[in-house]
């Protein structure tokens, strides 16, 4: 005969529990939110600036993905609502931030949102860890 005891077995209840209800979940999707704002403000303070348009196009989003209880949280922009678009062989569409971030045979690279993930990177894991850490264990 096997016997298994847990010690702490009701407070690893009550933390499954919490699990269950989505606390945990929430409180990390609210720090991944955070995150993604704090990506998205650095991003409009690096990026170059000649009408506006760009940077004001920069647009924090995180969501939960209810099939399999993940989030996701990314930073995009581009012209939304004006005609300036570069174009290229084949009349495909070539967005103008990325003609800005990547560079085209037009005008060299001004990148903003890469260097705005990389600065941040750090900061916003250990915004989501310590979110989930903290709601663990209360």
């Amino acid at each position: 005969m096997l016997s298994v005891k847990v010690i702490g077995e009701k407070e690893l209840v009550d933390k499954l529990k919490k699990l269950s209800s989505g606390k945990i979940r929430d409180a990390v999707y609210n720090a991944l939110r955070d995150g993604t704002d704090m990506i998205a403000a650095d991003a409009k303070r690096r990026c170059p600036v000649e009408t506006g348009a760009l940077r004001d196009s920069i647009t924090p989003k995180t969501f939960k993905n209810d099939d399999n209880g993940g989030m996701n949280g990314y930073v995009y922009c581009d012209y939304p609502n004006t005609d300036r678009k570069a174009s290229f062989k084949g009349q495909k569409q070539l967005y103008y931030a990325m003609a800005v971030e990547y560079g085209n045979r037009h005008a060299i690279a001004q990148p903003f949102l890469k260097p705005a993930l990389r600065a941040n990177k750090k900061r916003v894991l250990a915004l989501v860890l310590a979110a989930l850490e903290a709601a663990a264990s209360r």
